[in-house]
Formats: C-alpha cells, structure tokens, sequence
C-alpha cells in the first residue's frame, strides 16, 4: 500500500498518491484544475509553470510530484482575494505589464519569490530573477517597471521626471499633440519608468468618463490574466474526451512507401490512429493555396508533417503510442535552399516547380539613373529562417454535436478561414462547424493557419467523441511555419548631394515546403524594398523558393522585416561613402506629404516618418553624451528606419463587420471577427464604441471571434484590425446611437422599455479606401492617377537608435539602448501601444542578434525554446519610447496600426552600431554568429 503524499497547497492541507512519474504541473492542472499554471514547454525553458514550493520559485514541469512531500505550495490562485488583487497583480495591471497572458502568472510568482526576499531590489537583481522566465509579448520592460511598482520604487519617465508609484496613479487624461515620451528602461538611479499618460493602480479604477479614446484604461482582460484566470485552449476540459498525439516525417524528403500503425493501435488506451486514408474531404489547406496535407500520404516534404494522429484515453497513451508509429520510406534528394531548387535539373517539389511566387515591377528609367549616378552602392544580405515562438503551444478541443457537428475551441487569428478550411476536410458544410476563439498565448502570424485543428475536428467527428490535441514544444517548433530566409541584392544609384536616384533589388526567399504565405511576403519585399524614401527609378525583382524545410509563413513584419535590412544597411554605406551624416541623409530622401513612394503612391497625409526621426535623433543626442562603455570596450550608435503598410492592400478584399447589442442593464455588447492575441484589440474596440456611443467604457464588453456570433473581420493580420474592424465598430455605434436618440432616454431605459431587442442590434461592414495591383512583371507601372499607384491605403512609420558597446576585435556585444518613436496615426491606449513598440523592439533585436531556426537537414535542429536564441530578461536592451500622432485621415479617431512596424529597424540600426564602434559591415543575420564568441 502506498503512502499518500501530505502537503500544503495554498494554504490547505492536501494528500496525494506519490504516482512516481508524473510532474507537479500535471497534477495541479489535471487533478486540481489549477490551470492559471501553465505548460508552456515541459522541460524547465520558459517559467510558464513557475510556482513558490517553500518560498522559493520553482518549475512545476520538472519537479516530480513525488519530491513535494512535507512542502508548502504557492500558485497563482493563492495570490489576492474574491475582491482584491496582490500588490504585485495590481503593479502587473497598473503598468500593462500584461498582453498575451500566457506567461503572466509565472513572471507574478517569480516576482513574488523575488521581493519576499529582497523588497528594495534594483534593476539587475529583478533581471536575473525573470531571467528563466521567458516573455515573447512585453520585451520584459513593463513587467520590470510593475515589479519596481510592488516595490515602491521611483518610476522614471523618459522627460526625466521622477514620482513614487503613489503619484502615478489615476489616468493622465487624452493625449497631447504631437509625441508622447514613454517609458525609459534605463537603469539609471530612480529605476525604470512607467507610461506618463496612463496608469492604474486598481482594477476599479478604470475610467468612466465618457471621453476614454487617447487614454489608457484597465484592458478587459488584465485582471483575468493577472489571476491566471484566462481559460486558454488546453485549459477547457470536458467529460468523456480523448487526447491526440502526432507521429511525424523523420525524413526531409521521402516516398511514403508503407505506414505500420500496429504497435500504436496495441497500446492500452489507443481508440484509433487516424491517416490520410480517413478524411472524408480535401487533404489539404492553405490560406491561398490549399495543397499541405493533413496527413502526408504518398511524400513527405519536410522532417516534421504530420503522418498519423493517435487518439488515445490519456495524454501519455496518445504520445507513446505515437512514438511507435512506423514508416518504410525510400529517400528523395534533399533541397537545402532555393540555390540548390533554383539549379538546372533539381528534383521538382511540386507539379508547378520549385518557384512558389514570382513579383517583377519597375518604375522610371533605371538604366539611366545608374548611368547618372555619381554613386552606386550595392550589398548582399542575408537573414535567418526565425521560429514564432510564442509561449502557448498549439492547442484545440474539438466537440460533437448535433447542431453545429463541431465546436472547436482554439486559438487563431481569423476563425472564419479556419472553419471553412476544417469543413473542406471533413467534407461538411462550413455552417455546421462553430469555430469560438480561445485566448492566444501569442501569435505574431504563426496562427494565421491550422496546425492542430482540423486533425482534432476529423477525430472527434469519426469517434463522436470530444478530442483535445495539444503540441508539447518540440512537436509545436517541427510542425509550424517559420519567418522567410532571405538573401537579398540590393543596389542603389545616388547623387554626391545624397539624392537617391534608383534602386535595384534581387531577393530569393526560402518558402519551405508548401506555399503558405509566401505570395504576401514576396509582394513585401518589393513594396518596401525603398525603406520611407522617395526613389523616382527602380527595378524589384523578388522570388520565393520551395525547398524541404518547414513552410514559411506569415511573421510579424511579413517580409518587411528581411528587406529593411538590406535597405537600411544599404543607407549607411551610401552615407558612409559620400560623407554625410547618416541621419540627414535619411532626412534628404525622406516621405513626406506630397512625396511618392518607390512604388509610385504619392501621399497626401498622415506621414509622420521626419517627426520620427527628429525625436529619436534629438533622444540619441543626449543619451549618447551620457552613457560610457564598460572599460576595454567601444561605444557605437547607429540609426534605421523603416515603414509599412497598414491593411492587405494590392486591390485585395480588405474589408470587416462588426455588431453591437444593448443589453440589460444599459450594458453593451461588442461582437466582432478581429481576434485579440495579446495586442489589446477587444480593448480597444470597447473604447472605440464607449466613445462613439458617449457611453462609459465600463458598460461595453467584446465578444470576438465566435463563427457562430461574431460577423467575419478577417485575419488580424497586415496590422489592420485597429483601422478595419475599429472603423466598422465606430459605423455600428453611430447608426445604433442615432437609434438610441430617436427613442430617447437613457439606455437601461430604452432596454426596458423595448418589446422586440432586436431593434437594439446594429451591424455594419467597413471598406476600406479602394488600393491597386501592381504589374507583377518588368512592365512600367501607371502612376497617372491623382494618387499614382497606391498598392495601400495608408502606412506607419518608425525610427530606431542603437547605441552598443562592443570590444575592439568584436566580441562582447551588449546592446545597451534601444530609442524609438512610432507614427501610429493616433494612440488611441497609448500604454497598449508603448507595450507593442517595446515588445517588437525586442523581437527585432533577437532577430538582429541571436535567433535561427534549423530543421535539422543541415546536421542541426533546434526544437527547444532554449535552442531558438530567444531574449531574455538579462539580454533584453534598456527601451526609450516616443509616439508620434500624424492622424490617419480615415481612420477610427485618427488611429492607423502598429503591431508589426517597430520590429524592422532593430536589426539594422545594431549592425550600423557595430560599424560605428569597429568600422566593420555585417551583412548577414543573425549578428552574434558573425562576431567572435
């Protein structure tokens, strides 16, 4: 007979049966139901699961529940009460400190172990305390800032100012004109900042006023996060369901010559394993082109799809029998890169070849700018296939019914396209598949298609029985898709004034084995291959490549991000050669009012890039004379800009419904497709219809992305969901508050007052300005009409500023600062904005410095967080934010988008540092591989 396990867990005496191999983050999930724990990798490498066990913070998926004998256990439920939040919950909500949430409760409770035992820590100790704790959302400063405020630390302003937590708190009110200092990580005496236009203390304290546009209030979902209490896909559990486990391609490229599924289907608590042979429907998906398996049948194309899903009684059951899944394979030559599939005679990958997407486009006289120029500048620059990495892995519970025949809970970022994509394959009518968006633990793109969900629907279809498939975080870094590898050509024709006379590109993109979102991405790299500058002549070619390696998809940036370092390192050559400071030759060329694009767009207004640059330059001239380099080391700076798009544009369907309903009470209830995955847009959506309506914010709530309730917004995606969906939300309160008014008093009466509530429902769809497809071979483009080609509607602009300290041979690189300041049209929750700026800054950063994917066909895979060169805490630079408001004519309040943009300049902006401080150009990524150890 076993002896019962005694210990205390949030204060109760509990007993446990030892049961030897299971963790402790198994048991407080799945016996107590104590989900606020999270799973975000199971081997120790992200801090999601971190709790107290006797005061110190530990890792609950590696701490075998046998060891806790006799201990005292604290999660993130024992924190706070019903009615008030732990102090250091209330810092986490009062400085945003808050955005996907997955990671939440485990940086609270190391917080927590941290000022138990030291409450006056300095920056450097709070540091190397979330150090094991990863966050891919925040960049780590605004948690920083909410531990200072537990503390009671002075918060530092970036004008600055210095006040104690206590005379933070309240909201700032609206917004000045024109830019916004935000907050300043710097640890300097007096520690981190917090945003200066808005914080909050308690949750209560949300304002009411009837004017919350340009102001920072509690966002819906903080308090909920703070607890733990946000129910995430792995989180739902229902009686009677079952469990998925994948069995994956161990092989690159390969003929499937036979599947043995026998030793998996002997496994006790085995139900099925399900294959290609079992879909009823298409298999196949893809956003533009629906040909990646569900299951790889006859080949398989990269070393990670999915083969077979066993469908067991028991998690454990699932992925052991999986493991003895067994394919016969006879190999097939392995594409390394696109130069190999790019070779005469190379095995073709698909039917159509090995060129996923192909974008030509010209504009002026190339041929004759470069015969003019007093100056040609040319590079080559490569970047690094990245992994997403965001916190939560894949997961999804799929439910029979009778109406609809499947509800699905999962997280994504356009649950339209994923319920008609799961209909395809299981051959059903979309209706009858309910898609309900569950939080995301992060996305940035890698969310956009299906990875686990339309296996788990099949399942739970053919059983008749609910199935939950979640990914454990190495099966979640094989199967997914990956930024874009890129080598990129870039020339450019100048005049000895500086003047940028032509551009010449040449890009060849890394697609990976299926197309995905290769076509949107090729399409980036020619749009934004100019970076924010007037070029009057210029040649783009840009090529996606299929090779065998994991596809490559949407990523944060979409492109973008590749070429704006090649066209940004490109700027500082040309300043370089010429002799000219590398700031006024960005001042020069720069877009502006009346200005065209390299593309041919002439704009009109709503461009805010000089205010961006005048307000970084003006901040790197003082920190610059103020900050020294650690002894043996030089110090460099360096500056980059960059600009993107706002919305789909190239003549595409751009366009989003919204719904709102008055309810009981006088409450009102937002329905919307856009999904929130940590940027704060059900947040935003409620202050947009608060202020529309003229009603406090605290009587909107958000639905969002429900098939079944919420009208379709399309994929947040191409940071459009602020401009698209907030203006179709902005058209139904102004048409339901003309309805309110004509029936006057106030809304809890007409409420009550109302036979039929239907009258009280409003929807409206938006269109967005009307955008134009560019030629897409070597014809000249049409720029005739009054705006010229415009391939968007509207764009956003960044500036960033590096200052490093690096030694003289290049080793011991420490990015110190980063300074940037954003156009974003207007802020209309200016702390949500500043968390996006510093959390893309850092993203831009490790791209710059540290990140590469590897599948493993080059001898190397890197299917652990720990082995993707993530930031951490103790690496993440010290952020200084500016916003800039140059109101986007169309958009809700004046608000363009912001969520991709501040990544670009990063990368660019260190490697210039570098070349300040050593006179040396590295032209490909990531920077830390190129500079001695």
């Amino acid at each position: 007979m076993k002896t019962a396990l005694v210990f205390t867990l949030n204060g109760t005496r509990v007993e446990a049966d030892p049961q030897p191999s299971r963790t402790l983050l198994e048991w407080l999930r799945d016996e107590r139901g104590l989900i606020g724990t999270k799973n975000g990798c199971g081997v120790g490498q992200c801090g999601a699961c971190s709790v107290l066990i006797d005061g110190t913070v530990r890792r609950a998926c590696v701490v075998k529940l046998s060891s806790v004998g006799g201990s005292v256990i604290e999660t993130i439920e024992s924190l706070g009460s019903a009615d008030e939040l732990d102090p250091i919950q209330q810092a986490f909500v009062a400085e945003g400190a808050v955005q996907c949430g997955f990671c939440t409760p485990g940086m609270v409770m190391a917080g927590k172990a941290l000022l138990a035992a030291n409450p006056q820590p300095s920056e450097t100790d709070i540091r190397q305390a979330l150090q094991p704790n990863l966050c891919r959302c925040t960049g780590y400063t605004s948690i920083i800032r909410a531990l200072q405020r537990a503390a009671g630390l002075p918060i530092q302003a970036a004008d600055g100012t210095t006040s104690r937590p206590s005379d933070a708190a309240g909201d700032g009110g609206p917004p000045q004109s024109g830019t916004q200092a935000g907050p300043d990580s710097s640890e300097q005496p007096g520690a981190a900042s917090t945003t200066a236009t808005a914080t909050v203390t308690k949750p209560e304290l949300a304002t009411a006023t009837w004017s919350v546009v340009g102001t920072s209030p509690v966002r819906k979902d903080a308090v909920a996060k703070v607890r733990g209490e946000r129910v995430f896909a792995d989180d739902y559990n229902v009686p009677d369901q079952l469990y998925g486990a994948f069995a994956f391609s161990e092989q690159h490229h390969a003929r499937v010559t036979a599947l043995d599924c026998s030793a998996a289907e002997a496994v006790p608590g085995v139900v099925r394993v399900l294959t290609a042979a079992d879909i009823p429907g298409r298999n196949g998906f893809g956003l533009q082109l629906p040909h990646q398996p569900v299951f790889a049948d006859t080949v398989v194309r990269y070393r990670g799809e999915p083969l077979a899903l066993v469908v067991a009684e028991t998690v454990r059951a699932a992925r052991k029998a999986a493991r003895l899944v067994s394919a016969r394979y006879e190999p097939l030559p392995v594409l390394h890169n696109p130069d190999e599939a790019l070779a005469e005679g190379a095995p073709q990958l698909h039917q159509e070849g090995n060129t996923a997407e192909t974008m030509r486009f010209r504009r002026g006289d190339v041929d004759r700018a470069f015969a003019e120029a007093d100056v040609v500048v040319e590079g080559e620059y490569c970047t690094p296939s990245v992994e997403h990495a965001y916190l939560e892995p894949e997961s999804c519970l799929a439910v029979p019914a009778d109406s609809p025949r499947i509800t699905v809970y999962s997280a994504n970022q356009g649950s339209g396209a994923f319920r008609d994509m799961i209909a395809a394959s299981l051959a059903i009518d979309p209706a009858d598949v309910r898609v309900i968006f569950t939080p995301a633990g992060g996305g940035f793109g890698g969310k956009e298609e299906p990875t686990v969900q339309i296996q788990a629907c099949l399942a739970a279809l053919l059983l008749q029985r609910p199935v939950k498939l979640t990914l454990d975080r190495s099966a979640s870094v094989r199967i997914s898709t990956k930024r874009h590898a890129a080598r990129i050509r870039m020339r450019h024709a100048v005049k000895r004034d500086g003047t940028l006379l032509g551009i010449e590109t040449y890009t060849v993109c890394d697609a990976g084995a299926y197309l995905s979102l290769t076509r949107p991405v090729i399409f980036r790299t020619v749009v934004m291959a100019g970076g924010p500058y007037q070029i009057p002549n210029a040649r783009l070619e840009s090529h996606g490549v299929y090779t065998n390696t994991n596809p490559a998809g949407a990523f944060r940036g979409f492109g973008s991000t590749q070429i704006c370092y090649a066209s940004e390192l490109q700027m500082d050559k040309i300043a370089d050669q010429l002799g000219i400071d590398p700031i006024e030759l960005r001042r020069r060329n720069a877009l502006a009012p009346g200005k065209t694009t390299t593309m041919g767009h002439r704009l009109s207004s709503g461009v805010g890039y000089l205010a961006t640059v005048d307000r970084v330059a003006e901040a790197l001239e003082i920190a610059r004379n103020t900050i020294e380099p650690a002894p043996g080391k030089r110090l460099g700076v360096g500056f980059a800009s960059a600009y993107k798009n706002v919305g789909i544009g190239k003549g595409l369907p751009d366009e989003a419904s919204a719904a709102i309903e008055l309810g009981p009470g006088g409450q009102f209830t937002v329905y919307v497709g856009a999904t929130d995955i940590g940027q704060g847009s059900d947040t935003v959506m409620a202050q947009i219809a608060a202020d529309t309506l003229g009603v406090a914010y605290e009587t909107v709530s958000v639905v969002s992305s429900d098939t079944a309730r919420c009208p379709d917004a399309g994929m947040t995606t191409a940071s459009r969901q602020t401009y698209i969906s907030g203006n179709a939300v902005a058209c139904a309160a102004r048409t339901l508050k003309s309805r309110l008014d004509q029936l006057g008093g106030t809304p809890a009466e007409i409420y009550a007052a109302t036979a039929d509530p239907a009258q009280l429902r409003v929807e409206e769809r938006y269109r967005p300005p009307a955008t134009a497809k560019p030629p897409e071979v070597f014809e000249e483009a049409d720029t005739s009409g009054p705006e010229g080609l415009a391939v968007h509607f509207n764009y956003c602009y960044t500036t960033m500023a590096a200052i490093i300290e690096i030694a003289p041979d290049g080793g011991d690189l420490k990015v110190l600062k980063l300074i940037t300041a954003q156009d974003v049209g207007r802020a209309l929750h200016p702390q949500n904005v500043y968390g996006q700026i510093e959390g893309a800054a850092v993203m831009g950063y490790g791209f710059g410095v540290s990140e590469r994917f590897e599948c493993g066909r080059n001898g190397k895979a890197t299917l652990s967080l720990d082995a993707l060169g993530l930031p951490r805490s103790l690496d993440s630079p010290a952020l200084q934010s500016f916003i800039v408001e140059e109101p986007a004519a169309d958009g809700p309040f004046g608000a363009k988008g912001l969520g991709e943009i501040p990544l670009n300049p990063a990368a660019p902006a260190i490697a210039a540092a570098i070349h300040n401080a050593i006179g040396r150009y590295i032209d490909t990524l990531p920077l830390g591989e190129a500079l001695p150890g």
